[in-house]
């Protein structure tokens, strides 16, 4: 019975180091995402809404401010924004408050 717990508790640490071996554990948000963080990036206005959904009437999560830094992964078609003249929104993590949701992509800038 022992031996049989720790072949299991073994398996399930193998795993484990598996998963953080892909750095899918290093990186949560982004393995919840779907995808790999792509490139940094920052706010470019203070105070800028941090979305559930690619949508103005989408709960708010946090905001987002110049200087917090962000972490783009993908980008993707939404509400129109009509002060931006697009419907682009972006699926971001801000970087000091680790905040991660969709914003408007005229709110930010993305190096590279």
């Amino acid at each position: 019975m022992i031996r049989n717990r720790r072949d299991v508790i073994g398996a399930a640490l193998a795993t484990v180091v598996a998963v953080a071996g892909l750095g899918l554990a290093a990186a949560p948000s982004a393995w919840a995402a779907g995808t790999a963080p792509r490139t940094a990036g920052d706010f470019t206005a203070t105070g800028v809404r941090i979305h559930s959904d690619s949508f103005s009437g989408s709960p708010g999560l946090g905001e987002g401010n110049r200087g917090d830094g962000l972490t783009f992964y993908r980008a993707t078609e939404g509400e129109y924004v009509a002060d931006c003249g697009n419907d682009q929104w972006a699926l971001i993590t801000d970087n000091r408050t680790h905040v991660h949701g969709w914003v408007s992509v005229c709110f930010i800038h993305v190096n590279g």
